[in-house]
């Protein structure tokens, strides 16, 4: 099992998502795998955050432009 401390890691990004903080994992594979691709405008970000939320929890809320 990995700790903070291990260089092997993987580097946690932590988030403020509605006032609390969510971290996300493989954010940077992410965006080359979408810049790969080649999409524009909204096709990247919906394809980004499926490439993210495949690794981690992300709220409903995120997706969101309010939390209403």
């Amino acid at each position: 099992m990995s700790n903070c401390c291990d260089p092997n890691a993987p580097k946690i990004y932590m988030l403020n998502v509605g006032g609390e903080l969510v971290g996300l994992v493989g954010v940077e594979q992410a965006f080359l795998d979408v810049r790969s691709l080649n999409l524009v405008d909204k096709k990247a970000a919906e394809k980004l955050l499926e490439l993210v939320g495949q690794r981690n929890y992300i709220p409903e809320r995120a997706g969101s432009c309010c939390n209403g």
